[in-house]
């Protein structure tokens, strides 16, 4: 009987918390999210220019790679967003309010984690796709070690 009263406390604490980190979550949209959406749709479209085969232009000319540097503005939302599901996931008192404190605190430690964190992958992916432009069959081979 233990269950039952212990899986109802958690559907009414997801219930009583859904309404704020729904509202919280469009607040990092339009706080930082947004960035992250143009950041995908661009790398979107710069893998669908093909090269005459009808393959993605897998090198580094492909503007790919730099795509995650767009992205970077996201991270103080994200800290943000942060901010609020800690406290709501630890079922203590939550507010829209904390966002903000928490955009004000961490934006300059957020910005510089997301600036580092998107530097890193975009190398990442130049990496990947200068060694999988190799014809060389090892040297293409090595590029598992950069998608690992």
């Amino acid at each position: 009987m233990r269950a039952f009263t212990a899986a109802f406390r958690a559907l009414v604490s997801y219930y009583n918390e859904l309404f704020l980190l729904a509202s919280v979550s469009f607040l990092w949209w339009i706080t930082g999210g947004f960035f992250t959406a143009l950041a995908l749709a661009l790398a979107w479209f710069a893998l669908g220019a093909t090269t005459n085969a009808g393959l993605p232009a897998l090198d580094t000319s492909n503007p790919v790679w730099l795509m995650p540097l767009l992205a970077i503005p996201a991270g103080p939302a994200t800290a943000a967003l942060a901010n609020v599901a800690r406290p709501a996931a630890r079922d203590l008192h939550a507010d829209r309010s904390m966002f903000w404190e928490g955009f004000r605190l961490y934006w300059k430690q957020a910005l510089a984690l997301s600036a580092i964190s998107m530097v890193a992958l975009s190398l990442l992916i130049l990496n990947l796709f200068f060694y999988l432009g190799r014809s060389n069959t090892f040297v293409q081979a090595f590029a598992l070690f950069w998608a690992y």
